[in-house]
Parts: C-alpha cells; sequence; structure tokens
C-alpha cells in the first residue's frame, strides 16, 4: 500500500472513529513521511489529547513541533514527557537537543 493509500485508510478510519489513537497516529506518521508536518502536528495533538498521561505521544508532539519550527512548544512537551517519565532518555535527549537548537538560533541567548 502506498503512503497516499494508507492516508486514505486512515482519513476513513478516522472519519468512522473520530478517537481512535491508532488512526491517529499512524496517519501521522504517513503525512510526516510525505512531508506534511502541520497536518501530522495535528495528529499527534489528537494522540495527546486522548492519551495525556503518555510520554511517549509527547515525546511525538515534541519532534512534530520542532518539525514546524515550533521549538518553545516542542521543549514544552519534551519537558512535559521527562515530568511524567523522569527516567526517559529519548524525553532528556530531545530536550537537551532543542535548549542547543534554541541557543543556536539568532536572536537568542
Amino acid at each position: 500500500m502506498s503512503t497516499k493509500d494508507a492516508i486514505s485508510h486512515y482519513a476513513e478510519a478516522l472519519r468512522l472513529n473520530p478517537d481512535c489513537i491508532t488512526a491517529h497516529h499512524d496517519l501521522a506518521i504517513a503525512l510526516g513521511k510525505l512531508g506534511r508536518f502541520d497536518e501530522s502536528a495535528t495528529h499527534v495533538a489528537d494522540v495527546v489529547r486522548l492519551q495525556p498521561g503518555s510520554a511517549e505521544a509527547r515525546i511525538g508532539l515534541a519532534v512534530a513541533l520542532a518539525r514546524e519550527g515550533q521549538f518553545q512548544d516542542a521543549a514544552s512537551q519534551a519537558a512535559e514527557a521527562l515530568r511524567r517519565e523522569p527516567n526517559n532518555q529519548t524525553a532528556r535527549r530531545l530536550l537537551n537537543e532543542l535548549a542547543i537548537s534554541s541557543a543556536a538560533r539568532p536572536g537568542r541567548r
């Protein structure tokens, strides 16, 4: 199945069940593969809405937001993931990378 076909499949699944976490997750991945990061971020945000306690979902949202250039929001999501799971090395690494990226951008201290 092509990525475009998968997107149609997941969109139909969400039409039938708008709260299907798996469909939001998989649609976000498929959209990201096509570079449609803003749409991808929307579906990852839906996963966070449906699973607010999931550090993994918040890490995914942080990555999606960073791809959109929303570094402060991305850092907030990564920090929340780390707050929920203090030993989560992926969240810690992402938060560090976002801090480094933020410091390297012009106009930032």
